[in-house]
């Protein structure tokens, strides 16, 4: 089906000219490029009193040291607030404040990219202890979203072992996806895998909210991501969101480190003497039928990241 669009000239009242169309449209579309995306999270709620009366102006404020981040949003007349684009980085804090009511804090909140949380606060006068409660949050049972699939959270990243360091090994924690039968791209030196018995080209990569799948469909979007680099990934194998787009097999949510306001880093090394090589006997260099049959196979390697402020 397409669409045909043409401009007549109107009568009557003064149309809006079309330069100004163009820049209305401009400025909505950054509008709702603020909106949630794959690497970010929502935090929705109510705030309210003892009683179950709406608290207006009520301070929700998010907070990461280590990220420098800092967000406040205030509860509106019917008491609820909204807060879009929290990086999915890092534990956070959410604390909320009102003046006649006890502040309310969780120290230890983590956000899980491409979902809403909630908080519904029940504030009590100052004389007392309020503790808050975020639901919807990373390492909890997701009930307000259809995805099935898994979390792989920075430590599982970190304690994981991989072979080779490769991190598309990690969606193999998700018994949906097996290993592709036919590798093929030997070149990218990568496990390929299947979802839910789809082929391997059909699998939908996401990286930091923009998509990482490649004009020939291949997984080769890993070969560009060391593991070092990944903060949290999720396999989700079915019922996905709209902001994944559409995909007959699985999604891959990668969402990178970001920078704190420590250093840190790793090194990495690999070393194989020539003496641990396979010998072939009986040849030498007068009679060997190439190089590879003298020569010592030895294998020496290193590798070093780090990141600060």
């Amino acid at each position: 089906m397409g669409y045909v669009c043409s401009l007549q000239p109107v009568s009557g009242p003064r149309s809006i000219p079309l330069h100004r169309k163009f820049l209305l449209t401009a400025i909505l579309s950054s509008a709702f490029l603020l909106a949630q995306t794959p690497d970010t999270a929502t935090l929705r709620g109510t705030v309210v009193d003892a009683t179950g009366a709406v608290i207006p102006g009520a301070s929700i404020e998010v907070s990461n040291e280590g990220q420098h981040i800092r967000r406040t949003v205030t509860t509106d007349n019917a008491g609820r607030f909204t807060m879009v684009g929290i990086p999915a980085a890092g534990e956070y804090t959410v604390k909320a404040q009102k003046s006649g009511f006890a502040d309310a804090m969780d120290p230890h909140v983590r956000f899980l990219g491409g979902s809403t949380a909630t908080l519904d606060l029940r504030m009590a006068p100052s004389a007392q202890t309020v503790e808050v409660s975020v639901t919807g949050t990373a390492g909890e049972a997701r009930t307000d979203e259809p995805q099935v699939g898994t979390y792989i959270s920075p430590l599982m990243v970190q304690e994981t072992p991989l072979l080779n360091r490769r991190i598309t090994n990690l969606p193999l924690l998700n018994s949906a996806n097996r290993p592709a039968i036919s590798q093929g791209d030997v070149f990218i030196n990568q496990t390929l895998f299947t979802t839910n018995g789809a082929g391997r080209r059909q699998t939908y990569f996401v990286v930091d909210g923009s998509s990482a799948v490649d004009m020939w469909g291949r997984q080769t979007i890993f070969t560009n991501l060391p593991l070092d680099s990944v903060h949290e990934m999720q396999v989700l194998t079915n019922a996905f969101s709209a902001e994944y787009g559409g995909t007959t097999g699985g999604i891959v949510n990668v969402v990178t480190n970001e920078g704190t306001s420590e250093l840190h880093g790793t090194v990495l090394g690999m070393w194989r003497p020539a003496e641990a090589g396979a010998k072939l006997a009986g040849f030498t260099s007068s009679n060997a039928p190439n190089g590879n049959a003298i020569v010592g196979d030895s294998l020496r390697q290193g590798a070093a990241t780090l990141s600060g402020p």
